[in-house]
């Protein structure tokens, strides 16, 4: 990429403190159904990225894990190289150029958003002008946009601390023909939000691109401006820094509100705010030309260009910063940190512009304006927290080692104080129950193991080559990604040096993806199957091979009771077989083992996180009241062998989860459980008492209570569930129990604390 240096930015680590101006489910706990706009803690932002995306992402965080850890190092250039041998782009340093698009529809058309009646609703967003020069201060000025709230590029700038922003243009509206609806409208079988009734909503990308042919929409599709970054390496020569043929960062911006607002006057036809990929359909075989096959990724065309589109984010026209902040930090690689399943809700809830900071705002009359800021992870896997502005603390329970830190604002570093203080873990082991009991009365099976990137295979070898054809049964039952991940029954007559892939009655030689080496099992069987091979004679040696890509995690393949000539094995021959990635299980349960750590923040109503006194409350229809969220000492807990946060599925375990300091349930006034958000307001450590004011609307009238929440100081990881309430079990986290303490100390004047770990 061409790298458009931020000059004399990188000089804004303060001294001493951060002396800066604030800008203007099954098992999940009882809550009132907020109103549809009430977060992002739905699925509707939620596509399943296509593989090439999904398995960018997934090097991301894995380079910024190995970095963490200190399992790699981040090489002159940004990168880091991967066990696997990939490099990835990691420090994220340098000024990025968004093209964005604006589109309206024959229904609605732009301008039609009514003014919000002030005496009913405080949390809409609207301006009298959604126009081109709208966007272009909200977006990209400098300094705090009109408004009095900052753009995107003030507040990327602040996340980075000064080490990447962006800047961008902005077209004039052009027209789509057909209704919001064409692309928006929701299928009975995906729900809210998934607007996929007449086919998959980046259709609606192709539109908006096809509306600027033959008019003069106002944007410079010049390649030197919007194409200097290879993304994915699509010619795989190791740069980043050149072109590939689509533009780097597209947003499309579509006139009406937002469905995860409630839709306005279009309701479940609107389109919900999301990052994805458009022109899936075309990958290998449509992309620009000139750059190799590798960069035939799919997409649409610009017309009149040889650019094309394949990354996108789109928000509503009435959007504020907040969700144009969240949707382009997915497009950086970051993970949704609420439960995308919305089966239960996620405790991160405000504490993160990944979950629902993007909708926090200190203006009385809107939400989203000024989002929160990031959570620890999501700043570090962007390369943006590191060097001495980073704490380390090896914990090993048997050695009794204490150490202190002075800890400044996780807004902005300090020239004396960690921005972040982490605090490694050894390894931990773990017991997983596989989705398949062993059948009656036979406890042992034989198992492929789970994961990216896999060739795992089991070898029987023969003490002579067959002399016939010779039949080779198995029960089998699998769940391995359809069309993308494959299982094979193969043969050798080479001793092992080659294999075959063998054609049997759970075979396929369909490959709509390329990644089937012939005669592959894959899909579902949904309960133990026959499996019936003709191994050939001549062969020496037989094999069950399982093989993965690196995106997309299925349960993988189980064979039991495997006849074959002399051998007949009920899953308890292990001496029959060389084992190479597989595994033998005993009573379908099978033992692992993940990486975990602490990474500890002081967060506080600085910067743009003062936001945080803009956590939110509906109390009824469109009216809302804030209510701070409690400052001080905050602990998140990265476990590894969760691959998301989607805690209605796994209650208390998530891939990075604050620990909440006061853990017992807050009730709301008609005596249910208040909605998660509700319950982590008061995550904090630290040395002061805080007290949130929460108004619930009963038949009886508004009704609000206090709720005080006391001075915790001391985090003390005695036990897995310390932290953890079976009464709100979504809410709260389950810990590492490793017996680490951390004390704070200090009232955390301008976000300062000392912290002693040990």
């Amino acid at each position: 990429m061409s790298k458009k240096m931020i000059s004399g930015l990188l000089g804004m680590a303060l001294v001493g403190s951060l002396l800066i101006g604030q800008a203007g489910a099954v098992g999940t706990n009882k809550k009132a159904a907020p109103p549809p706009h009430d977060s992002l803690e739905s699925r509707g932002d939620y596509k399943e990225l296509p593989k090439h995306v999904q398995e960018w992402q997934n090097q991301r965080a894995a380079a910024a894990d190995a970095v963490l850890r200190g399992e790699a190092r981040v090489r002159p250039n940004g990168t880091v190289k991967l066990p696997n041998g990939a490099f990835v782009e990691y420090e994220r340093e340098l000024e990025e150029h968004i093209v964005t698009l604006l589109a309206e529809f024959s229904d609605p058309m732009a301008g039609a958003i009514a003014e919000p009646d002030r005496e009913v609703d405080n949390s809409t967003y609207w301006s009298e002008s959604f126009d081109r020069a709208h966007y272009e201060e909200m977006l990209f000025s400098e300094g705090g946009n009109p408004t009095g709230f900052p753009s995107m590029r003030d507040f990327y700038l602040e996340l980075s601390d000064g080490r990447y922003t962006v800047d961008g243009q902005v077209s004039e509206w052009v027209s789509i023909d057909e209704p919001e609806s064409e692309y928006g409208a929701d299928s009975p079988e995906g729900g809210d939000g998934s607007d996929n009734l007449n086919g998959p909503v980046y259709r609606v990308v192709e539109a908006a691109l096809n509306a600027t042919d033959g008019v003069d929409e106002g944007v410079n599709w010049d390649p030197a401006v919007v194409d200097v970054w290879d993304r994915y390496d699509c010619d795989g020569d190791g740069n980043f820094d050149e072109a590939d043929g689509y533009i780097d960062h597209f947003q499309l911006v579509h006139a009406g509100q937002g469905q995860e607002e409630g839709g306005g006057a279009q309701g479940t036809d609107a389109i919900w705010s999301h990052r994805w990929y458009a022109g899936q359909e075309g990958f290998g075989t449509e992309g620009p030309a000139g750059f190799g096959d590798g960069c035939l990724q799919g997409g649409y065309q610009v017309p009149g260009t040889d650019l094309w589109v394949g990354d996108y984010t789109i928000e509503p026209e009435n959007g504020a910063v907040g969700v144009f902040a969240h949707e382009y930090g997915h497009d950086l690689g970051l993970p949704d940190l609420y439960d995308i399943t919305g089966t239960g809700e996620s405790p991160v809830s405000f504490w993160s512009l990944m979950d629902a900071g993007s909708w926090a705002s200190a203006d009385p009359d809107a939400i989203g304006t000024q989002p929160t800021h990031m959570d620890a992870w999501s700043k570090y896997a962007l390369g943006w927290v590191r060097g001495k502005d980073l704490g380390t603390f090896n914990f090993k329970p048997k050695k009794k080692k204490t150490k202190t830190f002075k800890l400044g604002p996780a807004e902005g570093a300090t020239a004396d104080r960690k921005q972040i203080v982490q605090v490694n873990l050894p390894d931990y082991d773990y017991t997983e129950v596989l989705p398949v009991e062993p059948e009656a009365g036979d406890p042992y099976y034989y198992y492929s193991d789970q994961g990216d990137d896999l060739e795992n295979v089991m070898e029987h070898h023969l003490e002579a080559p067959l002399a016939a054809d010779t039949e080779l049964t198995f029960r089998t039952w699998y769940q391995i990604e359809e069309d993308w991940d494959y299982a094979y029954v193969e043969a050798s007559s080479d001793g092992g040096e080659t294999f075959v892939p063998l054609d049997g009655n759970l075979s396929t030689d369909e490959n709509p993806n390329g990644s089937n080496q012939g005669n592959g099992i894959t899909g579902a069987s949904g309960d133990w199957v026959d499996g019936m091979y003709t191994v050939p004679a001549g062969s020496n040696a037989i094999r069950f091979r399982y093989w993965t890509d690196g995106a997309v995690v299925e349960p993988g393949l189980i064979v039991d009771s495997i006849e074959f000539g002399d051998l007949s094995d009920d899953g308890s021959n292990v001496g029959a077989w060389d084992f190479g990635g597989f595994m033998q299980v005993a009573d379908g349960k099978i033992t692992g083992s993940a990486f975990h750590y602490y990474l500890i923040e002081s967060r506080s109503y600085l910067r743009n996180d003062v936001s945080l006194k803009g956590a939110y409350n509906f109390i009824e229809g469109n009216w809302l009241e804030k209510t701070p969220y409690a400052k001080g000492v905050l602990i998140w807990y990265r476990d590894g062998r969760w691959a998301d946060n989607n805690v209605g599925q796994h209650p208390g375990h998530g891939q990075i989860l604050p620990v909440d300091s006061h853990p017992k349930a807050n009730v709301r006034p008609d005596g249910e459980f208040w909605r998660t958000r509700w319950q982590t307001w008061d995550a904090t450590f630290r040395n002061k008492a805080f007290t949130a004011h929460l108004t619930q609307a009963l038949e009886s009238g508004w009704v609000t209570k206090a709720y005080k929440s006391n001075a915790v100081n001391v985090f003390h990881d005695k036990s897995k569930n310390a932290y953890w309430n079976a009464n709100i079990p979504d809410a709260s986290t389950k810990t590492a129990g490793s017996g680490l303490k951390v004390k704070v100390l200090g009232k955390g004047k301008g976000g300062n604390f000392r912290i002693v770990v040990k």
